[in-house]
């Protein structure tokens, strides 16, 4: 390939047409109808000239008899791509990399051998994530041009994705959304009796789990941190990075499993391996070999890489989401105890764009789409621990104050449609039911409707609080029961489902199989509308107790008469009319 790739681009234009023409002719001339896999690179790269160029021509590709009907991009960390180009003859090796070297020395005044390697190595770094950005770029243009599907698949994932996808172009897809600095934190942080440094988090093992047990469902989870590149080390949370690398997020279990090849460990974890480098096979030290000896410009170098990894992670992350059918956001209130629940009660920097990409993709009621089939799903999962952390976050200023002007809107807007007119509403805000009064016309009682639709009225309210905790937990608007002629969410009901978990390692194997088991046949869409409603309710009384659970037991309160006490609603008059409270 090496000396391929020196030839005129036009020669090499004209050479991949000519033998994907034949490729494509063979395959057709076999008239067989199973599928056929093809291999290729979208992106081709001349370091003599720094040229990225694509030689892919779709009008070969897109030809009467024969359907290009997904493709499947496999990306990888650039320390790996770095090691494996590293090699003899390879791209990056000493051949090339002292070539670079010297171009760098006569830029650079009184520079060492030392230094300028690793202004080598961060300049090799940065060019692989230019190239597998430009190679996803026109992975994402070709799946559009042909009407494919496309699939971004890191290969840390289990081979059996892959394989999923080949027998069944339209397997289900789902993008696993989760939290990620805070666990990585939690590995390197602060040593403490219930957490050795260095050792990763419960939460950690049940997300590599997730993605084994939706293959066994036939199902791919595609996860984020099959690749992991920002993990530089700190000298505290807020200090400057330095020029070493932490442990990458685990790897699936078993490593045989995975479309990479791991290297063989030995019984306490190390790697076994006679060659220096693949012995560091978490390439902690690509850009310095220890602490003690750190060259000055690793320093800045490393911050130089860290900012261009910062930045191409959004966009990895929402192409893989752009083009991934069904989203699963797995605890994004990840609290270890109540006491610590503050800002990780939030949603992150990361996890809601991807949220708010997913709804971004959703075509409005009476629209089509011709990338996806299938309706495109959501759901989200947290544990009872979490929901009582997010309500403790909840209640706090001004939380509590944008939670109650989220029920207010739609609580508004439920009684305008029963009727209600704007002044009889604002009474109802001011905690005054009107009484029946002498209509001037005809002299016979005229009720207020509050009075007349009591139970509709009394019941608006509880649904208007589960819209506004639809909003707290998933960050997407709920979908009205009823239609509307103003539509703010193009989501429909039986969209997004919401689950509620038991945490702790009790029976941790079979909880875990036993919600894989209903998140499979939600994405799989064998729960009907209905059935997904009948869900979320439940989800809704799992929430309302653990609301409860947030005060002392002698002050435990019901949540919907809670905040109607915040919104000064007449709730236990209504609740009277509506024949739902105790008389007396």
């Amino acid at each position: 390939m090496r000396e391929l790739i020196k030839l005129p681009r036009k020669v090499l234009y004209d050479t991949w047409g000519a033998t994907c023409g034949g490729i494509l002719d063979e395959v057709m001339r076999d008239g067989s109808t199973h599928p056929v896999l093809i291999s290729l690179h979208l992106t081709w790269y001349k370091p003599d000239t720094g040229e990225f160029f694509s030689p892919i021509n779709l009008l070969e590709l897109n030809r009467a008899g024969c359907s290009i009907v997904h493709i499947v991009i496999l990306i990888d960390d650039i320390y790996d791509m770095f090691y494996r180009l590293s090699g003899p003859d390879e791209l990056y090796s000493e051949e090339f990399m002292s070539h670079d070297r010297s171009t760098l020395k006569r830029l650079t005044d009184r520079m060492s051998d030392e230094g300028l390697q690793i202004q080598a190595t961060e300049i090799a770094l940065g060019e692989l994530l230019s190239w597998r950005r430009a190679e996803m770029i026109q992975a994402e243009n070709m799946a559009r041009s042909l009407g494919s599907q496309l699939t971004v698949l890191g290969i840390k994932h289990d081979r059996r994705a892959l394989q999923a996808i080949v027998s069944n172009p339209d397997a289900t897809r789902i993008y696993l959304s989760h939290r990620i600095s805070e666990h990585r934190r939690h590995n390197t942080g602060t040593v403490t009796q219930d957490r050795p440094l260095g050792q990763w988090i419960p939460v950690v093992e049940e997300v590599n789990e997730l993605h084994h047990l939706f293959l066994d469902h036939h199902q791919v989870l595609i996860n984020p941190t099959a690749i992991d590149e920002l993990r530089f080390k700190k000298t505290n949370p807020e200090g400057r990075r330095y020029p070493l690398l932490g442990s990458r997020w685990p790897m699936p279990e078993p490593t045989e499993r995975l479309l990479c090849e791991v290297p063989e460990t030995s019984g306490d974890g190390s790697p076994v391996a006679d060659d220096e480098q693949a012995c560091d096979y978490e390439h902690t030290t690509i850009l310095a070999a220890d602490l003690p000896k750190i060259h000055p410009v690793s320093f800045s170098v490393s911050r130089s890489l860290a900012n261009r990894v910062l930045l191409e992670i959004p966009f990895r992350d929402h192409v893989i989401v752009e083009n991934t059918p069904n989203l699963c956001v797995y605890r994004p209130f990840f609290c270890r105890d109540l006491e610590t629940a503050g800002s990780e009660a939030d949603w992150s920097s990361g996890v809601r764009p991807e949220v708010n990409h997913w709804l971004e993709t959703q075509p409005f009621p009476g629209q089509t789409t011709a990338s996806y089939s299938k309706v495109r799903r959501a759901a989200f999962v947290h544990t009872r621990l979490e929901m009582k952390c997010r309500f403790q976050w909840l209640l706090q200023d001004p939380n509590w104050g944008r939670f109650l002007e989220n029920v207010r809107k739609p609580l508004r807007k439920n009684w305008k449609r029963l009727g209600i007119s704007e002044d009889e509403i604002d009474g109802l805000f001011a905690n005054h039911i009107p009484e029946v009064k002498p209509n001037p016309l005809d002299r016979h009682p005229d009720e207020s409707v509050a009075r007349t639709k009591s139970e509709s009225v009394f019941k608006a309210i509880r649904t208007a609080v589960q819209t506004a905790l639809h909003l707290t937990f998933t960050s997407l608007e709920r979908p009205s029961e009823q239609p509307s002629d103003e539509k703010e969410t193009p989501i429909t009901l039986g969209q997004v489902a919401l689950y509620a978990i038991d945490e702790g390692a009790d029976r941790g194997a079979e909880r875990m199989a036993s919600l894989v088991s209903g998140l499979s046949s939600f994405f799989a869409e064998d729960l009907d509308a209905t059935q997904v409603e009948r869900l979320n309710h439940g989800f809704w009384g799992d929430c309302e107790r653990c609301f409860e659970q947030c005060f002392e037991p002698h002050e435990r309160v019901a949540l919907d008469r809670f905040v109607s006490q915040h919104l000064k609603v007449p709730y236990d008059e209504l609740e009277q009319l509506a024949g739902e409270g105790d008389p007396a």
